[in-house]
């Protein structure tokens, strides 16, 4: 998905564009029986590094949302939504509420503005992590 996007986008686009890829905290940190999926996200997250400094001289921003629990029905929600599972991920986030869709674009598009970055949307902070710094932003902290 991600990478045949950047593919077949990246050619055509204007200079000074922008594309988001969605990968998964998961990606960084591993999760028992799910190696695949974490896997295929810890190399979004490196090919949004690369391609984000193979594109960089023409003002095209490429960066990559990394969302921890986010209630959809690939975890657990939908219309007979799994309440003790949910209860369960709320205790074990920081906020104590599991994210939304809709939040994690909000949260992403208000950060959208940087280059090449790597957004954490983890319930109980937001972590920027930028490929040209050795910087990390905590707002929440």
């Amino acid at each position: 998905g991600a990478w045949l996007g950047m593919k077949y986008c990246l050619p055509e686009m204007n200079d000074g564009g922008a594309v988001v890829n969605v990968s998964s905290l998961m990606g960084q940190m591993g999760l028992p029986d799910a190696s695949g999926y974490c896997a295929s996200k810890g190399a979004v997250t490196s090919m949004t590094k690369a391609a984000a400094l193979e594109v960089a001289d023409r003002n095209i921003k490429i960066n990559a949302l990394h969302p921890g629990v986010i209630w959809t029905p690939m975890v657990g929600a939908g219309s007979e939504g799994d309440n003790d599972l949910k209860s369960f991920f709320e205790l074990e986030t920081p906020l104590r509420e599991v994210g939304l869709p809709k939040n994690m674009a909000l949260e992403f598009f208000k950060q959208f503005h940087l280059p090449a970055m790597i957004v954490q949307l983890t319930g109980g902070g937001l972590t920027l992590v930028s490929p040209f710094r050795n910087r990390r932003y905590c707002p929440s902290r």
